[in-house]
């Protein structure tokens, strides 16, 4: 945008880049004022903390499913993961994260065209990890 400038002497507004894993995490040290992150569980905050260092915002899309219905929140759920744990830059993030072990039946079947099998693959534990379910009070 040539010849764009901010009316008056206003604070310029916070800069927060997406970023997943370390390296991302590396290059807008300085130029900017935070990071977002999306699709890790609440348990993997001090982690992704550790990684952006001190004085840096960070923003987290953290999934809550208020239901009680646990085969409701695993149906869901599995179609959740499954919709973005196949893609390349988040599976690498969460193995980044510790989850390969949690992702290798349903990521080989995924690979292997085997859909309804790669979705039953998909572990509770992991849908645990991802999306706060339960009690809308707890």
């Amino acid at each position: 945008m040539r010849g764009f400038r901010l009316a008056g002497r206003r604070p310029f507004p916070p800069i927060l880049v997406a970023a997943l894993r370390p390296a991302c995490c590396a290059w807008p040290a300085g130029k900017a004022t935070g990071r977002s992150s999306n699709w890790l569980g609440s348990v993997d905050v001090p982690k992704v903390v550790a990684e952006v260092g001190p004085g840096k915002e960070i923003v987290a899309r953290i999934f809550v499913f208020p239901s009680e219905d646990r085969d409701l929140v695993l149906q869901v759920g599995r179609r959740m993961v499954a919709a973005y744990l196949n893609v390349p830059v988040y599976a690498a993030f969460h193995e980044w994260l510790g989850r390969g072990p949690l992702l290798g039946e349903y990521v080989g079947g995924w690979k292997a065209g085997e859909r309804k099998a790669a979705l039953a693959a998909i572990l509770s534990r992991l849908v645990d990890d991802l999306l706060l379910s339960g009690r809308p009070a707890r």
